[in-house]
């Protein structure tokens, strides 16, 4: 196992408006075009997040993702909106490729 793995257990959450599609997941993107989605192992962790954030836009709230074949396909839509990176209960300069994932997503689904 190397040191970008990990385990994930179902559900996860995301922070995004739910009365929106996937173009309203919150994202944060940095000076080096880095897109980053911040995925959560703990709707605790998910809801301390959300409230950290001085300037969250309103109606965002912790949503579940339920199981691997949702994250599978909300990463693929994330992706083709130019998002590179995932952070797993973000910790800072730990983001994962995207590509990555779903590739690793695509093998744990088969």
């Amino acid at each position: 196992m190397n040191d970008e793995a990990f385990l994930i257990d179902f559900p996860v959450w995301i922070i995004r408006d739910p009365s929106r599609g996937t173009a309203a997941v919150m994202r944060t993107q940095f000076p080096d075009e880095t897109v980053v989605v911040a995925v959560f192992t703990d709707l605790d962790l998910a809801n301390t997040y959300l409230e950290s954030l001085q300037d969250a836009p309103e109606g965002y709230a912790a949503v579940p993702v339920e199981n691997g074949l949702a994250l599978f396909g909300l990463i693929i839509l994330l992706e083709e909106q130019g998002v590179t990176h995932v952070a797993i209960d973000p910790r800072p300069s730990r983001a994962y490729p995207v590509a990555n994932l779903r590739k690793d997503l695509a093998k744990w689904l088969r």
